[in-house]
Parts: structure tokens; sequence; C-alpha cells
């Protein structure tokens, strides 16, 4: 199957996350080609769930650290993307399942991972999300693991969310979001944590340090975001048999494939 690639670098939270809405809607119409982009965020921004309340977040005090805010097309919990690889896939559903497509997609970064001579798993078990968000640390994505995200030392490495779009032809078609952490950027995220005390605030810390791993403290060096976009690309390649296309980032380019 042939596949755009989309390597656009480091943008802000609002183009990034416009754009993979755009082109999740573009695809579910028939206008797109299934689609992997892989990007980075400038400045550092802290991206809410679709359903995710703002006031998780402090936004002055992300303000004065240079933080955007923005709200993510698909679902779960607050991140702060800093040190790491973002990707998007835009793919049919074909009848499969939540977790089908979870599976699917994050056999390519076992695949990835694993060419960095790094063994890692996906969580087995689905933890009870509504007993955890009544802990106002649960506000962050990397605390706990659902299942078929992907986990090194019994650590989440990369964080993952779906939403699925249907287009008036009724085709379905699924987006999946995903953080490989590279560095530890994301433990930021505990200072604009809204209603926290300085102790609560110690605790998540301690708790997002436990609970997440990066690729680079697994290897003890550090790797870039270019690299690590080379070795998921040609693993998602392997992975899911796409021959892929790659297309710039200028949005009248976009704009003529979505018309």
């Amino acid at each position: 199957m042939t596949w755009r690639l989309e390597l656009s670098g480091r943008r802000s939270g609002t183009w990034n996350m416009e754009r993979d809405a755009a082109a999740a809607h573009a695809c579910a119409e028939g206008a797109l080609q299934p689609t992997l982009r892989l990007y980075g965020w400038q400045p550092w921004a802290v991206s809410l769930g679709v359903h995710q309340r703002p006031t998780d977040i402090d936004a002055d005090a992300a303000r004065r650290l240079g933080f955007d805010i923005v709200s993510r097309p698909t679902g779960g919990r607050a991140i702060l993307h800093a040190d790491e690889l973002t990707y998007a896939v835009v793919v049919p559903a074909n009848g499969r399942s939540m977790g089908e497509v979870y599976r699917w997609v994050n056999s390519a970064f076992l695949a990835a991972l694993s060419s960095f001579g790094v063994h890692a798993d996906l969580e087995s078990s689905q933890p009870d999300f509504r007993a955890e968000y009544r802990d106002p640390r649960s506000a962050v994505c990397f605390t706990s693991a659902a299942r078929c995200e992907v986990k090194v030392y019994g650590r989440k490495l990369i964080g993952s969310a779906q939403r699925r779009f249907r287009g008036r032809n009724g085709n379905e078609v699924v987006l999946q979001h995903g953080s490989l952490l590279l560095g530890p950027g994301h433990e930021q995220i505990v200072d604009v944590l809204a209603g926290l005390s300085p102790e609560a605030k110690t605790g998540a810390r301690e708790m997002l340090k436990l609970k997440s791993i990066t690729l680079g403290e697994i290897l003890g060096r550090t790797v870039s975001m270019a690299a690590a976009a080379d070795v998921v690309r040609a693993a998602c390649s392997r992975s899911w048999g796409a021959q892929f296309e790659a297309v710039t980032t200028s949005d009248n380019v976009f704009a003529e494939a979505t018309t």
C-alpha cells in the first residue's frame, strides 16, 4: 500500500494538531492516502486529550515557562511535548477495533526499538481509569499505561491515543497519536499541573519518574529526533508493508491534496 510520509520538523502545537485533524478528515472523505507524520514541537507544548478539562493545567504557569497549551483531536491525558518524537498515523479502520489498531500500529514501534537493541513489550492490562482519574496526578498521560501501549522495564516509553473520523460516504479512519520519549523534558509537566500543593507536585514528579522511561535513559546516550524518525520510518515500512511517498509540509500542497 502507498502511504504519505510527512517529516514536518518542529512546529507549534496549534499547527501540529490542526494538520493531523485535517489529514484525518481528508482521508475519511477519500481525498488523502494513509499518512504517517513524524514531528516535534516548537515551543514545547502541553496537549490535552479531546475530552480533558483545560482546568487540569495552570495556564499562567505554562505561560511563564514558555509552554503552549493545545487540545488534541485524540483522547488520552495531558502530555508536555518536549524531548520526543511525535507520530500521527491516519489509516482506514477497515473494521478493526481500537485495540487491534493499537496493536497493529505499535508493532512497528516494537520493531523500531528492536533496531536500537531495545526489547519492549505491549501493556497487557487495562487500568481502572475511572478510579485513577480521582487522583489529580492522573491528569498526566505518562503516569499510567493503557492496554497495548509500549513499555520497557515495566515503564511507559510511548504514550498513545486514538480517535475515529467518519466521512460523508461512511468511510471510517483512525487517527492515532503517539509520543516516543527521547529525553526527560516531559517531566516538567508537573510544574504546570493545577491545584497541587508543593508536596503533591513532589509526589507527582516521583511517580512520573517511576512510571515512565526515555530512550536516552535506556541507551545511555542522546538520540536525536531525526535519528529516531529515520528508524521509525524504516520499521513502519517493513511492519506495515507500506511504500512511503515523501511529501512536503507546504500548506499549499496539503490544501491541494484535501480539496
